[in-house]
């Protein structure tokens, strides 16, 4: 193995190996947290903005509810003017 002779040099590079891959498989570990946060940002940015653009919407139907509203209103006086 490596041309280590004592069995002590190989455990010590076995466990060398071991932290090695474990160190990669943490990192992998890390990197795909960093995606899913990243994913969660986005998908609250997006969100945000659908409740933004309904909160829009809403806004504009509310005052075009009030208009028609008045409109009706108003013509209601003039036709008991009338």
């Amino acid at each position: 193995m490596f041309g280590f002779k004592t069995e002590e040099e190989k455990a010590i590079l076995a466990d060398h190996n071991n932290v090695v891959r474990d160190m990669k498989e943490l990192m992998d570990l890390v990197d795909q947290m960093t995606v899913t946060i990243k994913t969660q940002a986005q998908m609250i940015e997006t969100r945000d903005q659908l409740l933004n653009d309904a909160y829009l919407k809403l806004e504009a139907a509310e005052t075009e509810l009030i208009i028609r509203r008045k409109n009706d209103e108003a013509r209601q006086k003039l036709a008991v003017v009338k």
